[in-house]
């Protein structure tokens, strides 16, 4: 059973991942987190440093190597009841494969190689999702905060408007559902909320994330499962109430 922490730069992803999920899903028992120490050394090289210092020369070679790491997170996550990886090989090509597309950083060959490799891998290999936790922020509030973080490649090197433009392909992909014909069900978590009320949230949730709970409808947010959790009404089937 495999989860899926999403969202655009700078949000409260690994506080929450890192966390007020682990701290109040206890059945949580494996996670694969961003495999960013790898994409800033593969062989002496960083990839991260060459993609943020010219977009559009770098960003085939970039998607490339994170389709391949993303890949290796699906197929080599520990066995466990439930697995939560922040971002997925699905992440990359209907949000950051797409959008690059869209603001014509990746030219129309290196994007249909890109999304052959992405089918032929869908149709060969489980890749399969059954719940998007989506990590929802305005694009301003990430913007700051990937500034706090301080991560040395991102440093004057991402404008706004380039944030605006992955949550608008976020919410495409995700809340319109436009890029897929099928897609798991979506919770979606504002992080705008104080730290500890997401954390209560969470815990009240905790059979929806761990799976005890499916959701139905397509796209739910998490106060609202936390809502009608307890009279199940259509959002869940084989519901067992605390």
């Amino acid at each position: 059973m495999m989860r899926i922490l999403r969202n655009i730069f700078g949000t409260i992803k690994h506080k929450i991942y890192g966390g007020v999920i682990e701290m109040y899903v206890k059945e949580l028992s494996s996670q694969c987190a961003e495999p960013v120490d790898i994409w800033r050394n593969v062989s002496n090289h960083n990839l991260l440093q060459l993609l943020y210092n010219d977009l559009s020369g770098r960003n085939f070679l970039f998607e490339s190597y994170v389709q391949l790491c993303r890949l290796k997170m699906h197929t080599e996550a520990p066995p466990s009841d439930v697995q939560f990886i922040e971002r997925s090989i699905q992440n990359n090509r209907f949000v950051f494969i797409e959008a690059a597309h869209r603001d014509k950083l990746l030219s129309d060959p290196e994007y249909v190689v890109l999304c052959k490799w992405y089918d032929w891998i869908s149709a060969n290999m489980d890749v399969s999702l059954d719940l998007i936790v989506y990590l929802q922020c305005p694009p301003e509030v990430a913007f700051q905060r990937m500034l706090s973080r301080g991560r040395s490649e991102e440093k004057s090197k991402i404008p706004l408007d380039y944030m605006k433009k992955i949550h608008d392909t976020y919410e495409d992909w995700l809340i319109n559902q436009t890029f897929q014909t099928s897609l798991p069900p979506v919770l979606v978590v504002n992080t705008e909320k104080d730290l500890s009320e997401v954390g209560e949230l969470c815990y009240k949730a905790r059979d929806i994330l761990c799976g005890k709970i499916k959701l139905t409808k397509p796209v739910t947010s998490l106060e609202m499962v936390v809502e009608n959790i307890t009279k199940c009404y259509s959002f869940c089937n084989d519901c067992k109430l605390y």
